[in-house]
Parts: C-alpha cells; structure tokens; sequence
C-alpha cells in the first residue's frame, strides 16, 4: 500500500517518522514522508519518498521558546498564531502529499488536517505520536499542564480541555482562512471524538504504561529509534577527548534555541567546575542568531560539539543533561545513564517529572530556574547516587530490547486490513 506520514517540527520531531516510515517499508510498503522542506535531504537519504510542508521549523522553535517560555497559555498563543500564518499553505501542501495515499500516518500538528483529507478521500488513518495526548486519562494531567496533585478528575479535566482547545482552535481557524479558498476542505473532523481512530504511543511500556482507561484503540508501542547510521564517524578530536579522561557529562538542547546563549553557557561551565566533571557540549546557539561559540565554553576538560549521534554518544556519558525533548530523553534513558532534564517549553517538563519519578535522574530544572548551584548538584546526584545509576541501566536493557517500530508496523497493517469505515 501506499502510505503517507505527516509529520511536523525539529529534527527531533521528525526523525521517529523517518524510523516508523522505514519499518513500513520493509513491511512491503512505499512510504511518503510530508515535512518541512528543511528535511527533504534526510528524508532522501533514507531511501524514502518526500514531500514538502510549508513552514521553518527553526523559526517556530524561536517563537515557542523565546515567545511562549515554557507557560501553556503563551505557547497555545503562539501555535494560534502560527497557524494563522500557515494555515492555507500547509492544508494545500498535506493534500498534494496525500493525493494518492492508501492511508495516512499523522502526528499531533498534522491530526486535524491529516483526519480530515483521509475522511475526504476514504482512506484509513492513523495517529501516531510520541508522547501521549489526544487520549484522555485519570492517571496523570495533559503533558502540558503542571501537576498540581488535585487528584484524577483534575487529570481528566487537563485532557478534555487540551483536546477542546486543539479542536476549536482549528474550527476557529478554518472558519477564518476558509473564506475565499474553494480548494479547502469544507468541513474539518475531529479524530479524537466517540469513535476516535487507531492511536500508536512511539514510547516505551516501561516509561509511560498504557493507561487502563485508554481504551482499545490505544497502543503503547515502545521507542521508535532510528539506527544504523553507518556514514557517521567521530571527529579525531571527540575521540581523543573521550580517551583522555573519565566519562564526561553531555549538556545539551538540541534544536532548542534562545537568546541566553552566553548566560547558559556561563552556568555550565561554572557548574561542571564545582562539580569537578569533564563536558561534551553541543552546539545549541547557532541557530539562535549567533554563531560565534560563548568564550565560557573554552577548556581542556570541555569540548564542544556540532552533533553526534545519540546512541552512539550518550552511551559513553556518565549523565545527559539536556531540554528534556521526547527523543533526546529516549535516547538518554536507552543508554542507560542518569538523565538531567532542563526543561525549556511544551512537553518537556512532562518528561522531566518522569525520569525523576522512574528515580533515573535528578528533580527537573526549569531553564528560567537554572542556576550554576543547581546544575553542579544534580550533576553530582547523577555521577555518585549508585541506586539512581543502576535504576537508569536496567531501564536502559529493557529498552533496548523492545522494538517499538515492528510492533508498530503490526498494529498499523492490523488498522489498514479494516479498511477506511472501520476503526477500534
């Protein structure tokens, strides 16, 4: 069958779709995958077939970091206002790449729209995230909403107002950018509603456990992890610092940009030298209006780096402090070292709370709350708590032996055998 998979946002956002499209692949299917123009050369190089989404995923980071902080209420603003920005071209875009699909695969910012033109051309569809929401629980609050502890109705009232605002913002939006555009749909669908569609969680079981009022039509599947990228080899000078000296502390925020480069970069170099911890570094403020490396970051017992892979990296770490962003906090509990989320905006804090719950990493430090002092203690919570340390390694051997991307494929092609007018 012919599949196409929409997805949206930074790198992290859009590699577990590159993992998924190729699982299906090997499946026997031919694979699309829709995304920001900035990936099409990724995307390509994995063998599989692209198309383009309108929007700078760069310049939506900046907006929902430097704009909307890590508050929900500025960060649904800003989102509203990207919308209305994008709106037309990206609806116009989702319906080209999808014009001959079999089926359609979509993430959160792609949920509405990639519902609707599936119901629209009568093909399946299918969401899939990974990180929960758009499936209302008892169990914990909606991912951007804070832990209050005022119980279960709380957490259920969390998720239906999440939904509720993603649903009529969209109602809102269309109705607005509607007029006069004869090639939009006429009417959007909610794909979340009494019969909501086949929901595939790319998370571990052992991380977040399927909630027991998900439903059927949830499924928890565990990480889906993109490996195997052999053309990748280690600078001589990454290599000669890891060999010079003990395991170092990763700090990094991923596509994460902000206008505080040199104050961030002064705790962290303040912070390792109390802690007395060597630091990988990665480069985090070239995309934010700068390319000139902050002078704090100079050292022998620090490097900086421009990327390096994951799974190769962070399992020579002795911790992995970074923004808490879905796949660098797979990649960090995989590895099987201590985590230190800093987390910066949307979802992040969510996945702080639990890492320090599952006890493999230290209490979240909000970026705005983030001083020397507090980093240089968690960093040496992390490097000497041994129970923290061995609780981070046996999660890391049972995540490494989940394969959350062929378990997804399996239930994916359970959805398509039921054809368009079926779901769980």
């Amino acid at each position: 069958m012919r599949l196409t998979l929409l997805a949206y946002g930074t790198h992290g956002d859009v590699q577990p779709y590159v993992a998924l499209g190729l699982g299906l692949k090997r499946a026997g299917h031919a694979v699309r995958i829709a995304a920001p123009a900035l990936f099409e050369p990724f995307i390509r190089a994995h063998g599989l077939d692209f198309a383009p989404i309108a929007g700078d995923p760069m310049q939506i980071s900046r907006e929902l970091v430097d704009r909307g902080g890590g508050r929900p209420g500025r960060i649904i603003v800003s989102i509203i206002g990207l919308m209305r920005r994008l709106g037309v071209p990206v609806m116009r875009d989702i319906q080209a790449a999808c014009h001959d699909a079999d089926a359609i695969v979509y993430s959160l910012h792609m949920a509405v729209p990639g519902h609707t033109v599936a119901r629209e051309r009568g093909v399946p569809d299918i969401f899939a995230h990974f990180f929960p929401i758009c499936a209302t629980t008892s169990d914990f609050p909606s991912v951007l909403f804070p832990e209050w502890g005022l119980g279960r109705a709380y957490n259920v009232i969390t998720h239906k107002l999440m939904d509720q605002i993603i649903w009529q913002s969209h109602r809102a939006l269309h109705a607005w950018l509607g007029r006069g555009q004869p090639d939009l749909p006429r009417a959007l669908y909610w794909p979340f509603g009494d019969k909501p569609t086949t929901t595939v969680f790319g998370f571990s079981p052992c991380v977040i456990p399927a909630a027991p009022d998900w439903g059927g039509h949830v499924h928890v599947t565990g990480y889906w992890f993109l490996d195997g990228q052999s053309d990748w080899q280690p600078s001589d000078s990454l290599m000669r610092f890891l060999d010079d000296g003990p395991p170092p502390v990763y700090v990094g925020f991923g596509s994460m940009v902000t206008r505080r480069a040199a104050k961030l970069a002064g705790i962290i170099r303040e912070a390792l030298r109390m802690s007395g911890q060597r630091g990988v570094v990665l480069d985090w403020w070239g995309g934010g209006g700068t390319h000139e490396r902050p002078p704090q970051l100079e050292g022998n017992d620090l490097l900086v780096i421009e990327s390096a892979p994951h799974d190769w990296l962070f399992p020579r770490m002795a911790a992995v402090a970074h923004h808490g962003g879905a796949g660098t906090t797979a990649a960090g509990l995989r590895a099987g070292v201590p985590s230190i989320v800093l987390p910066i905006t949307n979802e992040q804090p969510f996945w702080g709370r639990r890492v320090f719950r599952l006890g493999v990493g230290p209490k979240p430090i909000p970026i705005g709350r983030l001083t020397a002092e507090k980093l240089a203690e968690a960093i040496m919570q992390a490097i000497t708590n041994h129970a923290m340390r061995d609780r981070a390694m046996a999660l890391g051997e049972k995540i490494r032996a989940e394969d959350g991307v062929a378990r997804a494929v399996a239930i994916i092609e359970a959805r398509l055998k039921k054809g368009a007018a079926s779901d769980d």
